[in-house]
């Protein structure tokens, strides 16, 4: 008898101590208390459902229809709480819990200015995707439907609205407390003129800074073809970009690369409306009159340009075989040739050539001077290939207007990278504006092993 009772009492006794203490992680007796109590607009001291209270030393609650919360088992000693609703600014604290205590708290939270616009071409009054809205030191992008979403927490808020081919549109509002909706009309330009760029980064791993180098020259060009460039360098490149406060809408890597894994990519403030690629195993080299192997050769990239709702330019960016001293090195003009000619069939096939705004642009690896006879890469690039005196050929604008010497790679005295125009653009080219830019006094600090070639454009 006396056994049982002993036993009874230590049952009573460790049950008695299980209500007071609980074992936290640690294996350490924790003392607890309660938290409780209702959240309110600041301003019309409605109560707020739906608000989030978060214990950053472990709770979590949502208020009811009622405004109310209860959080049980709250680790006594500081607490350190947010609050947070849509629509209103982040309420923190911190307050002493005692053991066993059940503390009610009221907490008034502020709204906050909400602005939802919507971005309206004035003439078409069509929404306009992917305008750049600038709001103290970021950056959104209007959405499909034209819309845009900031916030402010004293009411005032200023911003600038920019979109390739549109007038700069800039204002300021004094908000009312709560959701502010409204349209802006802005303006396309009568005249556009832009800059086009092809560049060959060499992967951006020549040196520590050619992400940031590279950034630095094309953040006030508009439409820019890289060759060299692979799928992982698209997050850092764009934070460099942001970091020098420049944002491009649209860019896209090649889905698919070649030779040695090598990607194509287009970075543009033009509304992009859709790419292809072209990539053959094999192709004919129409000098030669022969299939020639193409595998495992990067492809050719294309992607259509809108230009304010007026005009399509299609660009094909391509990176053709290089010549290189190994191998079977008579086939590297042989394959430039049958990829060249590749683009050639495609345009014929699914453009006009006379009428279609069309830009090639890239690196053509044209090494030797042969690249450049009627019968080789370039003139079956632009079109002069059996036939020199096509009055439908294609303008390859820096053998043009630069001079024979004018290089564009860093190392060997090449002119390799090029930009081609059919007749329709070539009427746009703003006179004397092709530039091979070299950003360092030296070839051997310059962020790639080529230089970029650039025009102007006015549409």
């Amino acid at each position: 008898m006396i056994l049982k009772f002993v036993l009874l009492l230590c049952v009573i006794l460790i049950y008695s101590g299980c209500a007071e203490n609980k074992i936290d992680d640690s294996g350490k007796d924790t003392e607890y208390g309660e938290i409780s109590g209702r959240v309110y607009n600041n301003t019309t001291l409605d109560k707020v459902q739906g608000a989030e209270v978060f214990l950053f030393t472990g709770g979590l609650d949502y208020t009811d229809s009622d405004g109310f919360f209860n959080i049980k088992d709250v680790k006594a000693g500081d607490v350190y709480m947010r609050v947070s609703a849509d629509g209103f600014a982040d309420f923190f604290t911190n307050f002493s819990l005692n053991k066993n205590e059940n503390k009610n708290i009221a907490f008034f939270i502020n709204p906050i200015f909400v602005l939802s616009a919507t971005v309206y071409n004035r003439d078409s009054q069509l929404p306009v995707l992917n305008g750049i809205v600038g709001v103290s030191d970021e950056f959104i992008l209007t959405r499909n439907n034209g819309r845009f979403v900031v916030s402010s927490e004293d009411g005032f808020i200023q911003f600038t609205i920019s979109a390739a081919g549109y007038e700069h549109f800039s204002t300021n509002f004094i908000l009312e407390r709560g959701v502010n909706s409204i349209s802006f009309l802005i303006t396309p330009s009568e005249e556009t003129e832009f800059s086009v760029v092809t560049y060959n980064v060499e992967d951006f791993d020549r040196h520590p800074y050619s992400y940031g180098m590279i950034a630095n020259y094309v953040k006030d060009a508009d439409i820019i073809g890289f060759q060299e460039i692979q799928p992982e360098d698209e997050s850092p490149f764009n934070e460099k970009l942001l970091s020098k406060r420049t944002i491009f809408p649209y860019y896209e890597v090649s889905s698919v690369g070649g030779y040695p894994d090598n990607h194509l990519a287009y970075w543009s403030r033009f509304e992009v409306k859709q790419s292809v690629i072209l990539q053959q195993n094999s192709y004919p080299d129409p000098a030669a009159g022969t299939n020639t192997s193409l595998f495992g050769l990067r492809p050719i990239h294309g992607f259509e340009v809108n230009i304010r709702d007026e005009y399509s330019i299609w660009f094909y960016n391509l990176h053709l075989k290089a010549q290189v001293p190994w191998g079977e090195t008579n086939k590297n003009l042989s394959q430039r040739r049958a990829q060249a000619y590749l683009l050639k069939e495609y345009i014929l096939a699914n453009h006009d050539t006379a009428n279609d705004h069309i830009i090639i642009f890239g690196d053509v690896n044209s090494a030797l001077g042969l690249d450049f006879d009627d019968t080789n890469t370039m003139g079956i690039l632009t079109f002069r290939f059996s036939n020199p005196d096509n009055p439908n050929r294609f303008t390859p604008i820096n053998v043009k207007y630069l001079p024979d010497n004018a290089w564009t790679h860093t190392i060997y005295d090449s002119r390799l990278d090029h930009i081609i125009l059919s007749p329709k653009v070539y009427e746009r080219y703003v006179e004397g504006s092709v530039e091979i830019v070299a950003m360092t006094n030296s070839g051997a600090l310059e962020p790639s092993d080529h230089y970029p070639v650039s025009i102007r454009l006015r549409y």
